[in-house]
């Protein structure tokens, strides 16, 4: 039966990559994290109306808190890599092959579910944007808010599509980051007998 031996000969390149590319991926992450929270909270403290019934909460704000909260856990798990990364270079505390590929699928389908709900949410958003302007063709853009919150596409619409944008950033990069690490890390397999 034949095995795969993760830790060749060179188990420290491997776990240097794992912490720069942790390092790195949780700054990213956490940078593009910061700046779309601030517009999400920007773009809700501004739909907030003054004097009416408190909104409703939507499908897409349950999708938009969701693809959040994967944004934030994805940028946690990435400290993951950094700290495996130091593992590696300790042959006491080395992880086995399984433990690695099981960290990094996590991230692999994590970043795979964060994307899909943006994109989810991009389409949506766009959609309304495509169907403001095809109403209106003579005119093109509405930008009179005297027309209804419905009728019109403002400012707070394009820094809604920039939060998303901005978070799907991040996903990508969680995504790219661990995809390399996977293939690194099984490149440098090689297949061993156990002797039976």
């Amino acid at each position: 039966m034949a095995r795969t031996d993760w830790l060749n000969e060179r188990p420290e390149r491997l776990g240097d990559l794992y912490r720069r590319l942790g390092r790195a991926g949780f700054w990213i992450q956490a940078v593009l994290l910061a700046i779309a929270a601030v517009l999400s909270v920007w773009v809700l403290l501004m739909r907030l109306p003054a004097a009416e019934a408190p909104p409703r909460i939507g499908l897409r704000n349950v999708i938009s808190l969701a693809s959040l909260l994967i944004l934030v856990f994805t940028t946690f798990w990435f400290r993951r890599y950094a700290r495996v990364g130091e593992r590696l270079a300790d042959p006491a505390a080395r992880p086995g092959d399984a433990d690695l590929l099981r960290l990094l699928w996590t991230g692999l389908w994590a970043g795979a579910l964060g994307v899909a709900l943006s994109l989810l949410l991009m389409l949506g958003s766009v959609g309304r944007m495509l169907l403001l302007m095809l109403s209106n063709p003579q005119v093109g853009v509405i930008l009179s808010p005297g027309m209804g919150a419905e009728q019109s596409i403002s400012a707070i619409d394009a820094l809604s599509q920039m939060a998303l944008l901005l978070m799907m950033a991040a996903e990508l990069v969680v995504l790219g980051l661990t995809l390399w690490l996977l293939f690194r890390t099984q490149r440098r397999a090689k297949p061993a007998t156990d002797g039976t």
